[in-house]
This record gives structure tokens, C-alpha cells and sequence, in this order.
């Protein structure tokens, strides 16, 4: 199994020592919209992915290669982007 890094290293384990730290409010900050290479707004996320899973195909894949995914609450808008 292998992942892409939604929270672009920012490790949650760590942030709940912090003291005031809530999650509802540092959200905003891993789904914050930025501009894709057709000028249109979209989570920096997707932009992430975009690149992650060509990367993925080319390190692991074969033409033969059939690939599972599953999101789960932050992710699983993004499975539906890949669904064939």
C-alpha cells in the first residue's frame, strides 16, 4: 500500500500535543483552493494527485497492472477523480 501526503508533512500525532491545537481549525488549511494550470480554482490536493498517481503507474505499473484505491473521509472525493 502506498499514499500520497494530503498534509504535505504535517503530521497530526505531533499537532495534538500542541497545546490550543483542534483540528476543525487547521482543515482549512490542508483543503485551501489555488489555481491549476487552466486558471480554474481547485484544492491543492487535487493538484497533488494529478502528479502522484502518473508517478505511481510509472514506478510500480506494467501495461497489465490494475490498481485498487480507496478514500476514506478526506481522500474519497479524490478516488472518484480516478474511477474509470
Amino acid at each position: 500500500m502506498i499514499s500520497p501526503d494530503y498534509f504535505f508533512g504535517e503530521q497530526v500525532e505531533q499537532l495534538n500535543k500542541t497545546p490550543g491545537f483542534t483540528l476543525q481549525d487547521f482543515i482549512p488549511k490542508w483543503v485551501v483552493k489555488v489555481e491549476d494550470e487552466q486558471g480554474n480554482a481547485v484544492p491543492k490536493t487535487s493538484l497533488l494527485l494529478r502528479e502522484w498517481m502518473p508517478r505511481v503507474k510509472e514506478m510500480f505499473g506494467k501495461p497489465t497492472t490494475k490498481y485498487g484505491i480507496v478514500g476514506y473521509c478526506f481522500g474519497a472525493p479524490y478516488v472518484l477523480d480516478y474511477c474509470e
